[in-house]
């Protein structure tokens, strides 16, 4: 068990939990408030599959929560607000507010912002109070940047609320998405961003860069599973002093040559994850196609996702 909570556990969480499994020797003792805040913290960034294999109530708790997980879409349509909607993986499920979707399981709070012209929209004056009751409600607020049809009004808006913790980006990284990302670089709040165009550069990586010192940020996530742009993962393996970004991670959703020849393999963490070392660079690749029989080559050659994660050095 300790090897699933050491890899997919934010720092503290994996802390805290490392700690009352040694203490404790059974994760039934685990008191479900603590099990709630956990998985609350766990299923925001991350399947929670692995830990439903877990023994005891920690298990069947992550079967549960995994069961009962859902998202709140709100859609601001040409500036204004349209619907709300309840999503459980990936599926509506009926309008918000249903009662059936108790508030506790709400993972996230999804702004999807989008625009069915050229045009830029004009801010609906009852929209920023909207915006500001949900984005205190229960889950974590995302998000979503269906278009880069956006000014410094957008920006203003989008940058003022303080519990905004993810950022998902459908659009090309032009002017007013890039002056979006640095507002939110200053407000050192964010812990994910998502980006899906890859027509990035110098001055792209520089932002990357940045969101992977701080301290709150968790996982840069590119979400592309055709376009390639390997100008980061370059700059990353170039980099001499890796210590500036421990605690977060850089996750392809495709396969993504992550490690070379002065890297370790360390091995098969499952039968589904590869993990390749280089001091505190861990190299992960993901197949849920592979066999016993599947040689490292055909692991990653055939890989759906890779991930870098920092790690402080042993």
């Amino acid at each position: 068990m300790a090897w699933l909570l050491s890899f997919f556990a934010p720092m503290k969480l994996r802390t805290d939990l490392m700690k009352l499994h040694l203490k404790l020797g059974n994760m039934n003792f685990i008191p479900f408030a603590f099990m709630e805040d956990v998985l609350s913290n766990f299923s925001a960034t991350r399947s929670l599959a692995r830990y439903k294999k877990l023994s005891g109530s920690f298990g069947k708790y992550a079967n549960r929560w995994e069961e009962n997980a859902y998202t709140t879409i709100l859609y601001v349509e040409n500036g204004t607000f349209t619907r709300f909607r309840d999503h459980r993986h990936n599926q509506p499920i009926g309008p918000a507010g249903n009662v059936e979707n108790s508030a506790k399981y709400r993972l996230w709070k999804v702004v999807a912002y989008k625009v069915s012209d050229n045009q830029i929209p004009k801010i609906d004056p009852n929209l920023p109070r909207g915006l500001d009751e949900f984005a205190v409600e229960s889950g974590m607020l995302c998000l979503s940047l269906r278009t880069s049809k956006i000014d410094e009004k957008w920006v203003k808006l989008f940058s003022s609320w303080k519990h905004l913790n993810t950022l998902i980006i459908h659009s090309t990284l032009s002017g007013p998405t890039l002056h979006l990302l640095f507002s939110l670089l200053d407000r050192e709040q964010l812990v994910r961003v998502g980006i899906f165009s890859e027509n990035y550069g110098d001055r792209e990586v520089y932002l990357f860069k940045q969101f992977l010192q701080q301290s709150q940020f968790l996982s840069l996530e590119f979400m592309s599973n055709t376009n390639s742009n390997s100008l980061l993962k370059e700059r990353i393996l170039a980099e001499e002093d890796l210590k500036k970004f421990v605690g977060s991670t850089v996750h392809w959703k495709r396969k993504e040559q992550l490690h070379n020849d002065s890297f370790e393999k360390v091995g098969l963490v499952d039968e589904s994850l590869l993990l390749f070392k280089k001091r505190n660079l861990l190299a992960y690749y993901f197949n849920d196609a592979a066999t016993q029989s599947t040689t490292d080559e055909e692991f990653v050659a055939g890989a759906r996702s890779s991930l870098l994660r920092f790690v402080h050095e042993e």
